[in-house]
């Protein structure tokens, strides 16, 4: 998840990118870094990150497309979702967020204000004030979000590898994110097998068989024993070595 992306993305103009449109990227800022690359969640999980149906959300899309906020970077295959960039240089700032933003810096980061003859110590001090509970409550915000993502995936991706697909635990866990990271390591371990195509296996087998999904601590072993059965297995007669895996 990357702070600068969705503070990019909350302060592009509503002109060029109004409520239901921004709300669609800033779920999509969640899933890329800063440059706006490695964008590829499902539209499903956009749906539910924004409370909009799936087919707002394809229409949305189209429309960023357009717009060219929004760049298809790989078209969608039947087993990966389509891979997006947010194409930051397009999402230009909102006049009143660049007023804003010059007023602070004037003021030296705190909130401007106007003493009255009576009451300009303590018109001064609230500002400060003001700013303070401001602060405070931007980094409660953030920690709530990354609570909330961590229950959501059930276990925390590694910084700045972009989550890949989700595979779903048992209830309480919520679900897994497997990140880029993640299918490196396993395609370096693994180098016989088609980690990618695997995973996609794995995740299809939890879907279809809820009784027996995992849990947040057993996850990793339940993938590492499936990849490890599919590099023991003998080669078909006159099958190519298999390269794949690797991004």
């Amino acid at each position: 998840m990357s702070w600068e992306l969705s503070a990019k993305v909350f302060k592009t103009d509503p002109k060029l990118l109004p409520p239901g449109e921004k709300l669609v990227m800033l779920a999509l800022a969640e899933h890329g870094g800063d440059d706006g690359e490695h964008i590829f969640p499902s539209v499903e999980r956009v749906a539910l990150k924004t409370s909009l149906s799936e087919r707002t959300v394809q229409r949305i899309l189209k429309k960023l497309t357009e717009k060219g906020l929004l760049r298809i970077v790989a078209p969608s295959t039947r087993h990966f979702p389509t891979q997006y960039e947010i194409v930051v240089e397009r999402c230009v700032k909102s006049p009143k967020w660049a007023k804003l933003e010059t007023r602070t810096q004037m003021s030296g980061g705190v909130t401007p204000c106007h003493p009255t003859p009576h009451s300009g110590v303590t018109s001064m001090t609230s500002g400060v004030t003001s700013t303070t509970s401001g602060v405070t409550k931007l980094v409660t915000l953030k920690e709530d979000l990354k609570r909330e993502e961590n229950y959501t995936v059930g276990a925390e991706p590694p910084n700045g590898s972009p989550p890949m697909l989700d595979i779903p635990l048992i209830e309480r866990d919520g679900s897994f994110t497997v990140t880029k990271q993640m299918v490196e390591e396993w395609a370096e371990t693994f180098p016989g097998v088609d980690v990618r195509r695997k995973l996609l296996h794995i995740r299809q087998w939890n879907r279809d068989n809820p009784s027996r999904r995992k849990t947040k601590a057993g996850i990793r072993k339940h993938i590492t024993g499936w990849l490890a059965r599919e590099q023991d297995k003998p080669p078909a007669a006159g099958a190519k070595p298999r390269l794949e895996g690797r991004l």
